[in-house]
């Protein structure tokens, strides 16, 4: 049975209802709480745009919207579409309003384009009904478009494929081509060449230019063949279209231009400008790449009106401008002597009629006032314009010039203006003017191959040549007309990165005041090179960086990029320089993407490779290899063991750095990739590896996690120095917390009615004591004398209180035995406190001998010196010298010192108050203190002050604010406080006694700097001779006063640490209990507590620490039993390793033997293991020792401790080093660093002028390879950013005898040429694989005529041999861009294993 079709009838909003919801407009129901499923909701409505004359070029075609049952009027003149949903269902409904009549469409399922056609309101729409079906029928509005929106791109995209068959580009493909890994790179240059043998023709013609000295090899000849080809090339023809446009052509017959990737459309055809001749010169580092462009730079130079003959016999010249920019002085001009003149006030003639309101007194006041305001208003003169702007802001018209365009006067010289260049124009107007023609051409390099290049042109060219090294207007004036007397300008990538500031010409901020004058401007931007070329151009990679920024700014004919790693990272670094070149269209990051980077990562590598061929070239060592003759390069890998001492702390560190490392990357997926994370997050997660990779080499290269000191760690006997001091500080902190946790043990068992089990803790705590103080002769510990203290009171009272069965002989002298360990506890305190009175007694003296040498009475010497000063007229010489001094020494001066009377009272006054702080600031300490009676050299301070400072900030009480008293302590610390500030120059501050850190710094204050003025002035002026002498002495004093208060402050500091040292051993007694009825108090607010969780003021908490609830006992006692246990357990092992660092130290020191072995007696000498406790045995004993044990733990015979088998350390001499050694060094360093210079020794041995590369990740480490050197008579230089070249140039200096080089990788690894060296030592292995390639490159090159070797030095069972292992197995997966977090957990691992 056929379907019937349903014949569509003309439904007006007047007529009623039907039966079914399609056939009629639903009504908007009154809002209620509860919607019907099946009601529909409506939309925004919008207004469209019915088609118009002006559209109708811009037809596109008809677009399927749905369909309908309702019919559409004959004609509307008003279109507006709403969009109805309805709940529950997928499907959309279309209103249509035209005019009165509604049009009800049911929309096609996923036709989301109508949606979008009409949100878009780009179209003007006619609505078609054909058979039950409603069409859009589409035209543009206008062209261009007057917006553009990612999202309108793809409704026009959606839009031209359904209505006009145009295809859509899918651009979402993922990657299928491997885009970075060394592999990939190498196969994309292969892929390149062959491209370009089949496309690209090379004219045979001969390139060998007279003038180059240097025979090019054949592979250079095709490379400069190749250059001049694209410098020659025809331009392109004019009006080609952007190839990421195609053209459209609509029905009228107008042509549209549709950007197939964006959606983008416009009636204007898209043209591609002239792009700029030149390309990528990418031979491979060591391959002669200079050459090729100085035989490309003679070949094709510009053509000159007036060649002129060249004389082969000389030489080039090479041009450096040394001289600085020479600021001119600008002499301040004579303030006239102020005169105070009372100014006659114009008052109006009836401003005595005034109103009630206003008296004859305010009417007064408001009219001077607004003559004042008035006055105050007026605007200044109108400068001229004219007038000197020059931008050394100098006032001098000497040797100014006159710009010819806006007259604006300026000096010549701090432009580099000459005459002879014609007339002058000023930086600003040469911005309007065209463009310098110039010969140069214009080479960019890093500053390390600045020098180099110039050598490498005088090298290799014949005749006159003119060189020019710029280094940057800002440093050397340089008028745009003296670039172009040049045939070459270097210049550096820092300059231009300093000069893209003075390029900028626009207006930044709008100030009050205008500019004295205005940036000087880079002449670099005022010149149309001929030729451009960047050497490491790599360094534009970035496109956003500011030297990129700046590259882009030059102008030239051809433009060159000259780098021997192209691509640094991954494929995508080639737009970088692809920008730099304005390589039309592609400099443009979207078409690059668009049209050559996305197809190439989507396997589509056709379209890369067409364009690359034409414009990078690039020859590599294994395609040349038959060309170049460079001599055979071997490479010696130097596999070296830990000392035993090394070993040891290499475990330790790498232990910490693995719990570290462990976890920084928790938060993070095994898989995921270095690269993505943030820099602070990078730089956490690869500093414990960091931290190992360093002590390889250098133990104390950095802070590392285990080893904290900030002696310097420089030899083994330092390392091992360090290791002992550490432990022995760890060993002191166990014992303090078992001691502790005894002492509360002993507490809680008291309260338990258990005093048998507390005298037991008791006399362990004093066993301990004991053991580490008398017993040990090795591990001697710094006992906690409180906790001694503690046991021995309170175990005498528990003993008069408790009847035992077990009694002691040091039972009777327990009170005894405790004051002596009191006695010694506090003597450490007064010997300090008495030092630090006699060095102020000292002190004290000197200054009442300086006070009685003065001549003339106190305070006669400034006075009268000041009134010759005034007499004499060198008040303005003294105002000059003290303004001088408030400078240099940035010090506010407060004092009105131009006034004669304000300044003798100032400085008069402050003398008088300086002297009074003294004596009150010296009583109030020296009242803190007693003479000892029977031993005038001790110090006692009385039991009454202690419980003064006690009560007031020790354990303060809590007290009213208004009862509360300062004890003598916090009283003297005022009154130095008082004093200090007026003997310095003081910040502010605040003066409670918590805040002890003093903020400011001890500078002179203004009044003492008035008083050097004032004798400075007298003793160049020949003033009396009593005055002079007098100002010495007062100077003097005040030094010696300055130095006075130092000492004072450290008495008063010795003596409030004796003052607290007393609290404690009167608090330390103190011994737990249970808490009382009275010892909870309720808080009065809930919220008390927890505001005061949330300030930085902290409760003294010492009033209710040693109080416990009854519930708390067994808890407490838990808690203190397992700290105890826990802890005893680490000092046991500290204690043992303790006696293994010991034996270590027998074992450095040669006049020192090792004990025999503990089981056969027979001497240690070749072989031998050591147990961690420091037993030793010979390899025999230990190895049946192993062999006897079924698990992985091996019992000490000695003491009888158990370690684990992985835990034996084996040291082997090796036979040949007991032999007399030949090259014995001097100094002790670390086993890597001994290996470096033996083996240096030995190159020189064999040639005494061997060249040698150091190379290192560190500068740290290189330091200590310098300082090894140095010490063994081997002269070496490091090379650094701030001296580069002239340390290269020495190290190259026959004369000068330098043996090695140092370089850090990141300085010296890229582009420099030194074939003087034969040798290239690579001290750790490196995870960037082209890092070390760049390394040999700098030896192994076009030039060196010697073989080469190059040396790495590993350390086995340390994480250098992981890294070694995991980059030779899978180099490529460890380059940069791909290394991820699980590789680096690996190491790690991989380490542990060999570790162990």
């Amino acid at each position: 049975m056929g379907r019937q079709k349903t014949t569509p009838t003309k439904f007006n909003s007047s007529e009623g209802c039907h039966s079914r919801y399609l056939d009629y407009i639903p009504v908007k129901p009154r809002r209620s709480k509860k919607r019907s499923n099946n009601s529909l909701s409506t939309g925004q409505c919008y207004k469209i745009l019915i088609p118009s004359e002006k559209n109708k070029q811009f037809h596109l075609g008809k677009l399927l919207a749905g369909t309908t049952h309702n019919e559409l009027p004959d004609t509307w003149s008003t279109c507006k579409m709403s969009f109805l949903f309805k709940r529950g269902t997928p499907n959309k409904h279309l209103l249509i309003n035209l005019d009165s009549t509604s049009v009800l469409v049911e929309l096609l399922p996923g036709n989301d384009v109508v949606e979008e056609v009409i949100y878009s309101r780009i179209f003007a729409i006619h609505v078609l009904l054909i058979d039950g079906s409603v069409f859009f029928d589409l035209y543009f509005c206008d062209l261009p478009l007057p917006r553009f929106t990612k999202r309108l791109g793809l409704c026009i995209q959606t839009v031209l494929s359904l209505v006009l068959d145009v295809p859509i580009i899918d651009d979402n493909e993922e990657s299928e081509v491997d885009l970075s890994s060394e592999f990939a790179v190498a196969q994309l240059y292969k892929n390149i060449r062959k491209e370009r043998e089949k496309s690209n023709k090379i004219e045979c013609e001969n390139v060998q230019h007279p003038r180059l000295k240097p025979q090019l090899r054949p592979y250079q000849e095709d490379a400069v063949r190749w250059m001049l080809q694209q410098e020659r090339k025809t331009d392109a023809p004019e009006g080609e279209l952007h190839p990421l446009y195609t053209v459209i052509k609509l029905e009228s017959g107008l042509d549209i231009y549709y950007d197939k990737y964006s959606g983008y459309v416009d009636i204007t055809k898209p043209t591609i400008e002239t792009t700029t001749k030149g390309g990528i010169l990418a031979d491979e580092m060591g391959l002669g790449k200079t050459v090729e462009v100085l035989a490309c730079i003679l070949l094709h130079s510009k053509p000159l009106e007036n060649e002129e003959n060249i004389n082969l016999e000389t030489s080039p010249t090479v041009k450096l401008i040394s001289k600085k920019r020479k600021m001119r002085e600008t002499k301040p001009e004579p303030k006239p002597d102020l005169i105070d003149q009372s100014k006659k006030l114009k008052v109006p003639d009836d401003w005595v009629k005034s109103s009630s309101k206003k008296s004859q007194t305010y009417v007064a006041l408001e009219t001077w006032y607004n003559s004042v305001l008035q006055t105050a208003c007026k605007k200044t003169e109108h400068k001229d314009e004219n007038a000197l702007q020059c931008i050394c802001g100098g006032s001098s018209e000497e040797g100014s010039v006159t710009c010819i365009d806006c007259d604006k006067i300026q000096h010549g010289d701090c432009l580099g203006y000459k005459k002879n260049f014609g007339p002058y124009r000023c930086p600003q107007c040469w911005m309007n003017q065209p463009l310098l023609e110039t010969k140069a051409t214009l080479i960019v390099s890093p500053v390390s191959l600045r020098t180099q290049w110039c050598k490498e042109i005088c090298k290799h060219i014949k005749g006159d040549l003119k060189v020019l090294q710029y280094g940057g207007s800002s440093v050397t004036p340089t008028y745009p007309n003296e670039l172009t007397k040049y045939d070459i300008v270097i210049t550096t990538y820092s300059v231009l990165q300093s000069e893209l500031r003075l390029t900028e010409t626009e207006k930044a901020l709008s100030f009050r005041h205008h500019k004295r004058y205005s940036a000087p401007g880079s002449p670099l931007t005022r010149v149309k090179w001929w030729r451009l070329c960047l050497d490491e151009a790599q360094t534009v990679e970035t496109t956003t960086s500011m030297v990129s920024a700046m590259a882009k700014k030059l102008t030239a004919h051809f433009r060159w990029a000259v780098t021997g790693t192209p691509i640094s990272k991954e494929i995508s670094d080639l737009h970088g320089l692809i920008d730099y070149l304005h390589l039309e269209p592609y400099n443009d990051s979207y078409t690059w993407e668009q049209l050559l980077f996305n197809p190439y990562s989507q396997g589509k590598t056709a379209p890369m490779l067409t364009f690359l061929a034409q414009v990078l070239w690039r020859s590599s060592k294994d395609d040349v290899i038959d060309q170049i003759n460079i001599p055979k390069q071997t490479i010696k890998e130097h596999w070296l063991s830990f000392s035993t001492i090394e070993h040891h702390f290499y475990k330790c560190e790498h232990s910490s750095s693995q719990k570290v490392f462990l976890d920084k990357v928790r938060s993070h997926e095994p898989d995921v990739p270095l690269q993505s994370l943030d820099k602070s997050a990078l730089k956490m997660v690869l500093a414990p590896l960091l931290s190992l990779r360093q002590i390889c080499t250098y133990p104390n290269s950095i802070k590392t996690r285990y080893l904290a000191t900030k002696k310097p760690v420089k030899s083994m006997k330092d390392l091992l120095d360090a290791l002992i001091a550490k432990n022995n500080n760890e060993s002191e902190e166990y014992l303090r917390v078992v001691l502790s946790a005894l002492n509360g043990l002993a507490g809680i068992y008291l309260l338990l009615q258990a005093p048998e089990q507390a005298i037991e803790e008791y006399r362990a705590v004093l066993q301990l004591y004991t053991r580490f103080t008398e017993e040990e002769k090795i591990a001697k510990l710094s006992v906690d004398k409180l906790q001694v203290v503690h046991a021995m009171h309170n175990l005498a009272e528990v003993l008069d209180t408790c009847a035992t069965n077990g009694a002691t002989l040091r039972d009777d002298t327990l009170r005894r035995d405790c004051q002596e360990v009191e006695k010694k506890y506090i003597e450490k305190f007064i010997n300090q406190s008495m030092a630090a009175l006699q060095d102020t007694l000292l002190i004290t003296a000197n200054v009442t001998k300086l006070q009685d040498s003065f001549v003339l009475d106190a305070g006669r010497w400034y006075s009268d010196l000041l009134e010759w000063i005034y007499v004499h007229s060198y008040d303005q010489e003294l105002y000059t010298r003290i303004e001088n001094l408030h400078s240099v020494a940035n010090v506010e001066c407060s004092v009105d010192f131009k006034n004669a009377r304000s300044l003798i009272y100032a400085i008069s006054s402050w003398d008088d108050h300086i002297s009074n702080l003294r004596e009150n600031a010296i009583q109030v300490v020296n009242d803190l203190y007693t003479h000892c009676p029977e031993d005038e050299f001790q110090i006692i301070v009385s039991d009454e002050l202690v419980q003064k400072a006690t009560d007031c900030h020790l354990r303060p009480q809590k007290k009213s604010k208004s009862s509360k008293k300062k004890c003598p302590v916090c009283v003297a610390n005022d009154h130095l406080k008082a004093y200090e500030f007026e003997l310095f120059f003081m910040g502010k501050r605040t003066t409670n006694f918590e805040d002890m850190s003093l903020k400011g710094s001890w500078k002179p204050t203004p009044q003492e700097l008035i008083f050097r003025s004032i004798l400075a002035i007298g003793r160049a002026k020949n003033a009396n001779n009593d005055l002079v002498k007098d100002g010495e002495i007062h100077i003097n004093i005040l030094d010696t006063l300055k130095k006075e208060f130092k000492e004072v402050r450290k008495l008063w500091t010795h003596l409030d640490q004796q003052i607290c040292a007393q609290d404690e051993l009167d608090m330390c007694k103190t011994r737990l209990r249970l808490k009382g009825p009275n010892d909870d108090k309720p808080q009065k607010k809930e919220v008390t507590s927890i505001l005061k969780n949330l300030t930085y003021n902290l409760e003294n908490k010492v009033e209710t620490i040693f109080l416990l609830d009854e519930h708390e006992l067994e808890h407490q006692r838990i808690v203190l039993h397992n700290e105890e246990h826990r802890n005893m357990a680490f000092l046991d092992k500290n204690i043992a390793t303790r006696k293994y660092l010991e034996t270590l130290t027998q074992q450095h020191n040669e006049n020192q033997s090792l004990d025999p072995c503990p089981i056969c007696k027979n001497a240690l000498e070749n072989h031998w293991g050591m147990v961690p406790c420091g037993h030793s045995y010979c390899f025999d004993c230990i190895q049946q020792l192993i062999d006897q044990i079924r698990g992985q733990h091996l019992q000490c015979c000695v003491c009888r401790a158990y370690y684990s088998v992985i835990e034996i350390s084996y040291t082997k001499t090796d036979e040949q080093n007991q032999e007399v050694e030949t090259a014995k060094i001097a100094g002790n360093y670390s086993t890597k660093v001994e290996s470096i210079v033996k083996l240096i020794m030995e190159l020189r041995s064999e040639d005494c002028d061997v060249k040698i590369l150091v190379f290192s990740s560190w500068v740290s480490v290189l330091n200590y390879v310098k300082e090894a050197l140095t010490n063994n008579d081997i002269p070496s230089e490091l090379v650094s950013s701030g001296s580069l070249e002239k340390q290269i140039e020495k190290f190259k200096d026959e004369r000068q005898h330098i043996t090695a080089l140092l370089l850090p990788i990141n300085l010296g690894a890229k582009g420099l040429n030194l074939v003087e060296a034969t040798h290239v030592i690579l001290t750790e292995p490196l995870l960037n694989v082209g890092d070390e390639l760049q390394a040999i490159g700098r030896v192994h090159r076009i030039g060196q005529t010697r073989p080469t070797v190059v040396h790495k030095f590993f350390i086995k069972g340390s994480i250098e041999e992981s890294i070694q292992k995991a980059v030779s197995s899978d180099s490529q997966n460890w380059e940069k861009n791909k290394v991820t977090i699980g590789q680096l957990m690996n190491l790690f691992e991989n380490d542990n294993t060999s570790t162990t």
